[in-house]
């Protein structure tokens, strides 16, 4: 795996918890900022090919 992907699925790790810690505390301005931080995330690696797993949360 090379280091840019590597980064990419660990940013959308990070981005996805983000999201679920921002939910479970009610902060909908935060959630949709951390949801669109993971949608973009989840362009780019769809756009340089890296299977992140699961599937997408936006």
């Amino acid at each position: 795996m090379s280091e840019f992907a590597a980064t990419v699925r660990a940013r959308i790790e990070s981005a996805r918890r983000s999201v679920r810690e921002a939910d479970s505390t009610g902060d909908e301005e935060l959630a949709a900022l951390h949801r669109a931080d993971l949608l973009n995330l989840e362009r780019i690696a769809g756009n340089h090919g890296i299977d992140v797993g699961g599937e997408r949360e936006c």
